[in-house]
């Protein structure tokens, strides 16, 4: 591509605006050549500012004799002698002009003075935009500390030293370690720490606290780090986005005096020190004693620096550290903006049907940024949603009833810009249509799209349905108990091992009753030798007899009780007490639970329906079940339904339970279905989804309206 050709494509440059000024490239500005995906590239950067500028060679060889002397036809003729390219008097003019809208040539300090005045002409309109509801970015100071980096670099120099990166090293080790053998304790915390619905006013007050100096630290080691390779930073200071509190360390100029590898390590370089504060922590939450104040501030630190942040930082769907980590590794620059405008142009121009261009991207880049840009899309909004429930959590503590108002307001401001984008493209949709359109409708087809649209509404075929918690428990189920007080001398059975009707679990000794049958068995045997003596001689046989029979009938009862020292299965099952062989050696009382048996073959689901769901629920329904460790759902029927309320299983529940007000009662109602490919446990949790009546849009919609008027306000 010759030089004409590369004016035509610099990014973000409007029409040029013609003027007699004379240019000069700034004597501060810095270029460094640098090898992108698409080949060399200069990146020019004038110290203390924001910009950093992307030229071709060529480009950069052509702005190197703007002087402030020379003419458009002079440098031309230079261009040309020096590079063997022809460019005529316009086209110079053409790039000296494209270059000015972005700010790039040297400017006097009666320019500096108006385009200040520009500059803060527009904060004051972005300031007046923020106050009306964009919480998108919110500047609430800045200034220039690169005094201050400096400072900070020689006394901490000593972290990017070989002993002190292994011993960094070590303690992440170490760290590892640790959340690995208290994974079960820290997972689930972790998730807590971040749900915010049990926080009163000062957890939240001691959050932002820790989260405002965990940002502090994240920040401060990119601008040492940017300073470390020889960069300034000038620009710092302190914002919002979307309400969320942190610091912003401008690092442009290392990108532009840095190599690829510096530029990952101080991307990086936040996330790195986080964990460095983590692995501290983590050492003294573990070396500490529980309930000290150390202890559990040590433990806080290791939630909010822990893997929640260091997953979202090296996340490269957002544009943060994990972003320009993955940018640099590939080497393509704006990677989210590129991929979006790709997949925004296609849809509009494929699907829509608009006279649009679709920005050129080769093919072996396609198949990266259209997967991206969606990704990237859906997590963007899966962020911006998480923002407002966020708000909504914390309220809800406070109010459970009407949390949903301020959650309600708080989505609306974040996504306004949003849905003004989509009103305008919609706008542009219908204008583009709009002949299209109209001139297609005969009132024919008027009357035919009428009745389509009122059969969709109108027309029930969705299927509405009652969400309810439900927990596995086999249909057969028995508990074995020791019928006689005994100690266990032999276990036969194992933890999970399938059992049939009649097979031997243990045995017990009584030696008590043992040597009772012994005696009662010899008493026994000379019951029997005078009974047969008096019917032999015919004297004395109805005592004799009398006695025999009462000696009989004991050894018969005390045999059953021996009998009963060996306990066996009356079903067919798996044994689900845990450890049964732990019970060998200890001695049992009567009645105590021994093993517990349950057929896993075939479970039984009972859902605990709210009352208020209750009217709705019939027997026969069809049932959709989730367990909660599962990703696919089993198919299933309403059985039995209770005929009075129960309260719910324990744990069954929501954590956020209502404060202040009556929990709700629940209806029990049960599916049974065969174990699912063998993979369903007594026990299992999840949710359940009963199908009931079919609905039409219209129907839908008033249900859902007037039962909202009726709970809200009635």
């Amino acid at each position: 591509m010759n030089l004409a050709e590369a004016l035509d494509v610099l990014p973000e440059i409007t029409t040029p605006t013609r003027s007699k000024r004379i240019f000069k490239m700034d004597p501060r500005l810095v270029g460094r050549e640098h090898i992108e995906e698409e080949g060399p590239i200069f990146l020019a950067h004038v110290p203390g500012s924001t910009n950093i500028f992307r030229l071709t060679p060529e480009q950069w060889k052509l702005a190197q004799l703007f002087d402030g002397r020379r003419s458009y036809a002079e440098i031309a003729e230079l261009f040309l002698a020096e590079n063997r390219i022809q460019l005529g008097d316009e086209d110079v003019r053409n790039f000296a002009e494209m270059m000015q809208d972005s700010n790039f040539w040297y400017q006097s300090p009666q320019e500096k003075n108006a385009a200040l005045m520009q500059k803060l002409s527009e904060r004051r309109k972005k300031q007046k935009k923020a106050k009306a509801g964009d919480l998108a970015h919110i500047v609430v100071a800045h200034w220039d500390a690169d005094a201050l980096v400096e400072i900070g670099y020689r006394k901490l120099r000593f972290i990017y030293t070989p002993w002190f990166t292994a011993l960094t090293l070590v303690s992440f080790a170490f760290m590892a370690f640790i959340f690995f053998t208290h994974w079960s304790q820290i997972g689930a915390d972790t998730v807590e720490y971040y749900t915010f619905t049990d926080k009163s006013a000062a957890d939240l007050a001691e959050f932002w606290v820790l989260f405002f100096i965990m940002a502090f630290f994240h920040e401060s080691a990119h601008a040492v780090t940017c300073k470390h390779y020889g960069a300034g930073v000038h620009a710092t200071g302190f914002h919002l986005i979307y309400l969320t509190p942190a610091f912003f360390v401008d690092a442009t100029e290392l990108w532009v005096y840095g190599n690829r590898f510096q530029r990952v390590v101080t991307a990086l370089a936040g996330i790195w020190t986080e964990l460095i504060i983590c692995a501290i922590a983590t050492v003294v939450w573990w070396g500490t004693p529980p309930g000290g104040s150390i202890h559990d501030l040590a433990y806080k630190v290791v939630l909010i620096t822990g893997v929640a942040v260091v997953l979202m930082n090296l996340n490269p769907l957002l544009k943060l550290d994990g972003y320009y980590v993955l940018s640099e590794t590939v080497g393509i620059a704006e990677i989210k903006e590129r991929s979006t405008a790709l997949l925004s142009g296609w849809v509009q121009r494929h699907i829509f049907r608009l006279p649009v261009e679709v920005p050129y991207v080769r093919p072996r880049l396609r198949w990266f940024f259209v997967p991206y840009a969606i990704l990237s899309g859906i997590y963007s909004y899966l962020i911006l949603y998480a923002v407002a429930r966020f708000v909504g959590n914390v309220f809800r503590h406070y109010s459970p009833e009407w949390a949903f108002l301020p959650t309600i307001l708080v989505a609306f401001l974040i996504f306004k810009s949003r849905l003004k984008k989509l009103g305008k493209f919609m706008q542009t949709v219908y204008k583009n249509k709009r002949d299209r359109l109209v001139g297609s409708m005969s009132p024919a087809r008027t009357a035919i799209f009428a009745t389509v649209l009122v059969a969709l509404l109108g027309i029930p075929y969705l299927r509405d349905t009652v969400h309810a918690r439900f927990i596995l428990e086999p249909v057969q189920h028995a508990m074995i108990r020791a019928e006689v007080p005994g100690t266990v001398v032999e276990v036969l059975v194992q933890e999970g091992q399938l059992v049939e009707p009649g097979n031997p679990l243990l045995r017990l000794r009584n030696l008590d009753l043992e040597s009772q049958q012994a005696l009662l068995e010899a008493d026994l045997q000379l019951a029997r030798s005078h009974n047969t003596a008096a019917h032999m001689h015919y004297t004395g046989v109805g005592g004799r007899e009398q006695e025999f029979q009462q000696d009989l009938q004991k050894s018969e009862l005390l045999a059953q009780e021996v009998k009963q020292l060996q306990l066996l299965s009356p079903i067919r099952g798996n044994v689900v007490s845990p450890r049964p062989e732990d019970l060998l050696g200890s001695h049992l009382n009567a009645g105590t639970t021994v093993v517990e048996i349950a057929d896993l073959s075939s479970l039984r689901a009972r859902l605990y329906v709210p009352e208020s769901e209750m009217r709705e629920v019939r027997s026969g329904q069809t049932v959709s079940l989730r367990p909660d460790s599962f990703f696919k759902a089993i198919s299933g029927a309403v059985g039995k339904i209770a005929v009075a309320s129960s309260e719910i299983e324990p744990g069954l529940e929501p954590k956020s339970a209502f404060k202040g007000l009556v929990p709700p009662r629940y209806y029990a109602v049960t599916v049974q279905e065969p174990n699912w490919e063998g993979k369903l446990m007594d026990g299992m949790t999840g949710t359940a989804k009963i199908y009931t009546v079919r609905r039409s849009i219209v129907g839908l919609a008033w249900r859902t309206a007037s039962e909202f008027v009726r709970r809200k306000l009635w």
